[in-house]
């Protein structure tokens, strides 16, 4: 009877070790789980307070750039207003967490003697050295989509790929693919 008891005393003994050693494990790993996810939020707090330098920057050379325009030519502007797009770039870079690159396309009537309107890039980062052609906005889901929708305020696509398949996205620039797999297009309007 002694070692009867003795026994289930151990037995006792051995369940509440092995319940506080799984509330041990359960506490470490909600722990681990805890640190996890304020690091992921404290890095997204970083980035973000990280770009803020750089859209400071972007917009004083963007505004610099314009408002002293009269002063300055063609291609002192576009030099001005590519240091501002290389501030957005770095920016977009660090939110992105991939390297990014930014344009400023204007909207012109078609040189081609049809009434198209064509996007034409005005100015690129400096990561950027070709100018590029005309893209009739009608054939190029992004410009057309805003142009067609003047209240949309932007156009977002992150996975063009899987738009173009399903139809959903077309673009002029037979190089696209190898060049961007997602785009953000803003439009300035009334200037």
């Amino acid at each position: 009877l002694l070692g009867l008891i003795g026994s289930l005393s151990f037995l006792a003994s051995t369940t509440k070790e092995i319940i506080y050693a799984l509330s041990l494990v359960a506490i470490c790993i909600g722990g681990l789980v805890s640190s996890q996810i304020y690091n992921i939020k404290l890095g997204r707090k970083a980035r973000h307070a990280e770009v803020q330098r750089n859209i400071r920057e972007a917009v004083r050379l963007i505004l610099e750039a314009t408002s002293h325009g009269r002063n300055l030519n063609r291609d002192q502007q576009k030099a001005a207003l590519s240091r501002g797009l290389d501030e957005l770039r770095m920016a977009f870079s660090i939110l992105a967490r991939t390297p990014c690159r930014v344009c400023l396309k204007v909207v012109k009537l078609s040189t081609r003697g049809t009434d198209d309107l064509d996007a034409i890039t005005f100015c690129r980062d400096s990561t950027e050295t070709e100018a590029g052609a005309a893209h009739p906005i009608r054939h190029n889901t992004d410009f057309n989509d805003l142009y067609q929708n003047p209240a949309k305020k932007w156009f977002f696509g992150n996975d063009l790929m899987t738009l173009a398949r399903s139809g959903r996205y077309m673009n002029t620039n037979p190089d696209w693919q190898a060049k961007y797999c997602s785009t953000a297009v803003w439009p300035i309007r009334g200037l």
